[in-house]
This record gives structure tokens, C-alpha cells and sequence, in this order.
């Protein structure tokens, strides 16, 4: 919020009785849908105005200022689930969330565990927003009884969502997945786990990154006969 400067000298009281006044006249129905920041600017000066006239503030500039405040950007999230679900001998699993908005919406993975002896491909899991109140994990290979910890994040109504996945196939170290077209410097990606079909912590391990304003690549760290499956979701504000 712009910090507001000294106030007038009273020399000037005539202009400001003025100016003050026609505060009165503006109809808050009036306002633009998204006010600028110069907007915002004018309606706090308005009300330094009034105050040096000496006029009480009146009911409608109270409303005008709750109208503009009301139309301010919403915050970056408006809401954080968090939650667990438990893959078994199928190999996923489901928990359920209170509804979301699946188009604003998010799911990040949290962590995972087991009290089994077992392998990677068993552990190394994924978390998908099936739809507005289910989240699905899944790992390549059933068998041991993992739970699987995630947090499902709403944004506001500003941000743009997209989601998928990279798969790394056989032989092959990258990948990459098209997306649609984002602004790289106001977009941020966000992994959501990854799958696996061998024990081997090399085929295993895998990273991302936004390769441009329209990929996204996956890189692991040995060429092997197994496909590694990278899942993650991008939020643009």
C-alpha cells in the first residue's frame, strides 16, 4: 500500500474543501473491475484530502474504499490439504480431500513410507489430482503397503495451472513433454513424484526442469531397459 505524504498546509483549504467534495459524487458501481495501482493511489490521497478539510468522512467514501479494497488481487493460495493415502498390493491407492477446483489446484508430493523390505520400484511413487476430491498414488510395482503423505494447494483465481508427466524410455538419459506456452520468468514448476519399473537407484533417481516456454525435460542419471516416469504440474502467475 503507497505510504501517504505529509498533509496539506491549510493555505491550500479551499482546494481541498473542493477536491474533498467531490469524493461524494463518485459511484463506487463505477470502479474499473481491476483497479490500477494509480487508482488505488487517488482513492487514498482522496481520503488524506478529506481529513485535512476537516469534513467528516461520509458513508459513501467508506464504501467506495471497501468497493476498491474488495476488487484487489486475491492472495497467491487460498487454501492447503493435507492428507495420505495408501498404495497396496494393486499398486495405488486414493485419499480423500474436501473439493477443489481441480483448474486451480495443485498436488505436491510430501514423502512416503514403508515397514516393508522391499525395492524402489515398490516406493518410488507419483500423486495425481484425480478429480475435485481424490487424489491417486501409484508406484509401478505392488506389493508392499506404502503410505504416501501430500498436500493439495489452491491458488487464487490469477494463477494458471497445467499438469503432467515426463517419460524417460528405454536407453534413453532426457526427455522432454510439450506444455502450452508459458511466460518462463512468471512460472514456477513443481514436481509431483515419479514412478519407476526397476530396483536400480540410477534408472530410479530422476530431475526436471522448464527447458523452455514450451517443454518441460526430465533427466536420470544411466540408460537402462526401464521407463521413468516424472510427474509434476506448473503454475504461472
Amino acid at each position: 500500500m503507497p505510504v501517504l505524504g505529509p498533509p496539506l498546509p491549510y493555505t491550500l483549504q479551499g482546494d481541498v474543501s473542493a477536491r474533498a467534495g467531490r469524493i461524494d459524487e463518485i459511484d463506487a458501481t463505477a470502479l474499473p473491475a481491476s483497479p490500477t495501482a494509480g487508482s488505488i493511489d487517488d482513492l487514498l490521497r482522496a481520503i488524506e484530502l478529506r481529513a485535512v478539510s476537516g469534513t467528516p468522512a461520509a458513508n459513501s467514501l467508506v464504501s467506495l474504499m471497501n468497493t476498491m479494497l474488495a476488487r484487489l488481487p486475491a492472495p497467491g493460495l487460498t487454501n492447503v490439504i493435507y492428507s495420505s493415502a495408501v498404495i497396496g498390493a494393486g499398486g495405488t491407492g486414493t485419499g480423500t480431500i474436501a473439493a477443489v477446483d481441480t483448474t486451480k489446484s495443485t498436488v505436491h508430493l510430501l514423502g512416503r513410507s514403508t515397514a516393508a523390505s522391499t525395492t524402489i520400484d515398490t516406493t518410488e511413487v507419483s500423486v495425481v489430482l484425480t478429480n475435485g476430491t481424490t487424489v491417486t498414488v501409484a508406484a509401478t510395482t505392488g506389493g508392499a503397503s506404502v503410505t504416501v503423505y501430500f498436500c493439495v494447494v489452491v491458488w487464487a483465481a490469477a494463477v494458471s495451472i497445467q499438469t503432467g508427466s515426463v517419460a524417460i524410455t528405454t536407453g534413453n538419459l532426457t526427455a522432454t513433454t510439450t506444455i502450452t506456452a508459458v511466460t518462463v520468468g512468471r512460472a514456477f514448476l513443481l514436481p509431483a513424484g515419479e514412478t519407476v519399473a526397476v530396483a536400480d537407484a540410477s534408472n530410479a533417481f530422476a530431475g526436471l526442469g522448464l527447458a523452455s516456454s514450451t517443454s518441460v525435460s526430465a533427466a536420470r542419471g544411466a540408460n537402462t531397459t526401464h521407463t521413468t516416469t516424472v510427474y509434476f504440474s506448473i503454475v504461472q502467475y
